[in-house]
């Protein structure tokens, strides 16, 4: 997925950097509608992000892309702070259907893909 579907994107290197630029964006008076994250990333958890998103940008929806999904399922193990749980390896297509719910505010039943 890129901008070719009416998106602007940001990518980031590791978390923090991530929140560097929700916050920047939200500053100038541009908020992110949706931040993607992965479970481990470097220096900061996708859990941590996912917390520090909702504090920072409440109205910002946060999907966790992570390997880990099938057995986050499995054990009814969404974080919280989190609005869906994507599985690696995603296809763009499945990824188009999650970000389109995310952005309407609809949720599937268990919350997750």
């Amino acid at each position: 997925m890129n901008s070719r579907d009416g998106h602007a994107v940001f990518l980031a290197g590791h978390g923090q950097e991530g929140l560097d630029i929700l916050r920047t964006e939200r500053d100038r008076g541009e908020p992110i509608d949706v931040v993607i994250t992965d479970l481990g990333m470097p220096f900061m958890d996708g859990r941590e992000v996912a917390r520090q998103v909702k504090l920072d940008s409440p109205g910002t929806a946060v999907i966790l892309l992570t390997g880990w999904g099938e057995d986050m399922r499995a054990n009814g193990d969404t974080p919280e702070n989190v609005d869906r749980v994507a599985c690696k390896p995603v296809r763009v297509a499945d990824l188009r259907t999650i970000m389109a719910s995310v952005l309407s505010g609809t949720r599937s039943p268990a919350n997750r893909s």
